[in-house]
This record gives structure tokens, sequence and C-alpha cells, in this order.
């Protein structure tokens, strides 16, 4: 993932050996697999209409979302000092509006594999991650990414119960192939489901570790040339559409890494979600922003907002590891809409974003990895002003409405 100047031969050493572990361990899955998945628990109603009254009038919707949270080395650091969680430090300065917002979503680049964490080049995020999103009021995960099976088979699954047990929904990825492969949620008595699917490398792998014909049907993964995957994309949007989804939200992890702009794949798949019913796009992976548009379905009259790059949000990647300003920089995205009960489509929405600036600093007894957003008076943020970074935040800023421009807006019959 990162590109560091100079990364010796010993990294790519074992790196080469932990794939090769990692491939051995996907071909060989443990006996008693099949009885634990079985077993295992359902926390939520997921893949079922919400059986309460549904709206009558029009309901305006807020739905935000963040890009990627990375855990690269030192940031994987899970406690401080005294044995306190440091991961609720990254969203400090968001949280307000996370909780606030009707439906809050982010994309956890790493599975959940116990015991200590680890970055680059075979992720694992620490337990304390779980409570510290839903805490900072987060309600869905992605784990649908190019570093789920860092830590093999297991690890997937146990990922998924991880963020149950936190009270998260994850989509993506699932325990049991009895269980939809898409997340439901009832939002103000609008059933939106959530639907995220990530990129696969060729052969049919993960980031270079072979997806196993075992692991394949509990994981959502799709190459753009493969008409069985896409076909499986839409079987998807149409299982949720008949479990009674009045909107479908489609994530995908995909898009040449460190490029503002979407290639074709990114669009070619888009276009063809957005002509088979999907209503909003979000995506990341590329570790940079990307713009956002508005999709016009080849038959229908409403047209599909998307976010093609909401960046990092936090991460190693930053100009002291010899990466891009522009690595450090990511999008909270801010989609309002107005759903009519009536005739069932969306009226109106509006395409929003704010900007983000990940960073890292000394607070004089540790260093603090933190995610500044552009709000108010950023010589104010407690952050910048221990830092002292007021330019770099101001330059990453502007360089992000550099990309997006402005916001964009869409009223049915105007």
């Amino acid at each position: 993932m990162l590109r560091y100047a100079g990364r010796c031969f010993l990294i790519v050493l074992v790196a080469a050996v932990c794939l090769t572990l990692a491939s051995c361990a996907d071909s060989n899955p443990r006996s008693e697999l099949a009885e634990r998945l079985e077993a295992s628990s359902h926390p939520f109603s997921i893949g079922d209409a919400s059986e309460g009254n549904p709206p009558s009038t029009p309901v305006e919707l807020n739905i935000v979302s963040i890009g990627d949270i990375l855990m690269h080395y030192p940031w994987q650091q899970e406690f401080d000092g005294a044995g306190n969680s440091m991961f609720p430090e990254y969203f400090q300065y968001i949280n307000d509006l996370t909780r606030d917002a009707d439906l809050a979503l982010c994309n956890i680049e790493a599975p959940f594999a116990g015991g200590e964490p680890a970055g680059y080049p075979l992720f694992n995020m620490g337990d304390t991650m779980a409570p510290a999103v839903r805490d900072a009021g987060f309600d869905v995960v992605y784990t649908s990414h190019n570093h789920m099976l860092d830590q093999h088979s297991d690890a997937v699954f146990r990922t998924v119960q991880i963020l149950r047990d936190a009270g998260l929904q994850a989509t993506g990825s699932r325990l049991s192939t009895d269980e939809p492969n898409y997340a439901f949620v009832d939002v103000k008595g609008v059933n939106i489901a959530v639907i995220a699917y990530t990129y696969e490398s060729s052969p049919k792998s993960i980031n270079g570790l072979p997806l196993s014909a075992d692991m394949d049907p509990f994981i959502n993964s799709f190459s753009a040339d493969s008409e069985a995957d896409l076909a499986e994309m839409k079987e998807a949007i149409d299982a949720s559409r008949a479990s009674g989804a009045d909107l479908v939200l489609f994530y995908l992890h995909a898009g040449t890494e460190y490029s503002h702009e979407p290639n074709a794949d990114q669009r070619s798949v888009a276009q063809f979600l957005v002509d088979n019913g999907v209503d909003i796009i979000l995506g990341s992976h590329v570790h940079v922003i990307q713009p956002m548009e508005l999709l016009q379905p080849s038959h229908g009259d409403t047209p599909v907002p998307v976010y093609w790059g909401m960046g990092n949000y936090i991460s190693g990647q930053v100009v002291e590891w010899d990466m891009e300003p522009a690595n450090e920089e990511g999008i909270l995205a801010e989609l309002r809409l107005v759903w009519n009960p009536e005739t069932r489509a969306i009226d109106a929405l509006t395409m929003e974003y704010l900007p983000l600036w990940n960073t890292f600093y000394s607070n004089g007894e540790r260093v603090v990895h933190t995610v500044i957003p552009e709000r108010g008076n950023i010589a104010d943020n407690p952050s910048i002003q221990a830092s002292g970074y007021y330019d770099r935040a101001q330059s990453a800023f502007a360089e992000v409405h550099g990309v997006m421009g402005e916001s964009i807006s869409w009223k049915r019959g105007e």
C-alpha cells in the first residue's frame, strides 16, 4: 500500500512469506468452521423490512460517510500509557456530525483478528476500534476491502462478530450463507439496504491473497469484466428490494490508487449499478479523494449521487513518511435527500462534503493521531494549536475544494 522510498528487502521477503502462508491457510479451512457458522448468533434482524408503520409524508434524510480507516505503524498503537484506548481521538472533531446523522457509515480497512494490532503489509485492527466507531455515532461498517483477507479466513468471520457485538452492522462479509449479503437499516421508517463490494485481483484473489472457493460465498468481491460478478451484484440489489428496501446504497472499494479520477472500471460498474436500481453510490480505496457527481440511469428520471472516492480518513500515509499531501486528505460525504413514500422515489437531494485532514503531533507526553475537519475558525482547533500546523491544514482544505468543487443539488421537476 505504502510507496515508501527505500523499503528494505527484508520487509518484502517477510511479506512474500506471509502471502504464501495465507494461501495455505485459506486453502485448508478448519473442519469445525461450518459448525461454528451454523451456530452463529444473529443479533440483528437484517434482510427484512421494518414491521413498523411506514411514513405517510416525505422524509428528509441525512446520510454521512467517511473513507478509509487504515492503520499503519505506529497508528495501530491501541492504548496510551494509562491503558486508555487512543482510537476515540480519531473522531473527536466530527463525532457530533456522525451522531446527529440519520445514517453514518465508514470503512474499517483491516480485519479484527485478535491479538496484537499490526500495520503494513498485513493489517490487523485492535478490537477497541469497534466501540470507538460505535461511540462516534456510526451505524454501518463496510468490511469489503482489499485487506479483508490479511489475517486469513477466520479473521473475516471474527471481524463481523466483533462489529455486531459492538452494536454495529457489517456489510460486505457475513457469517453464514443463510444471511443476506447486505445490511438493512430502518431510518425514520425508510428501509435502507447497504451493499458493499471490493475489487478482486487476477487470478481470483484479494490483494494477492487467493480467494478460495470455500470463502467466496462469504465475501462480496467483483471483477469488473466478470458477467457472473455483475449478475451477483444485481441479485443482491434485487434481493434487497424484494425484502422491502426503499433505498439501496452501494459501496465500491475500487479504483486506481493515488488517482484523483475514477477509472474506466469504476465508471462501467457504477453505471451498471445505476441502471439496475441503486440509489446512492459511495466509494473509497485509492487513498486520495475523487470528485462527486450525478449519474443518470439509462432508463429512469432520478439521477444517482456518486461520491467516487472519499479518500483516507486516518492512515500513516503522511508526508513525513514520503507520501504526498493528497494522501493526508479526505472528506466526510454529506448527502441530504427527500424520499417520497407515495411515489417511492427521491424528490430532492443535495451532495455536500466536509474537507478532512489527517495528521499527528506530540502533545508533550505522547504522539496524538487525529483528523481535523474544516469547521469554524481552524486556528481555534486544539490540535492545530498544539501542533502549529495551521498552514498545512489550510493547504489541505484548499486542495480538497479544488478536487471536489461546489455542492450539487437536484430537485424533481426543476
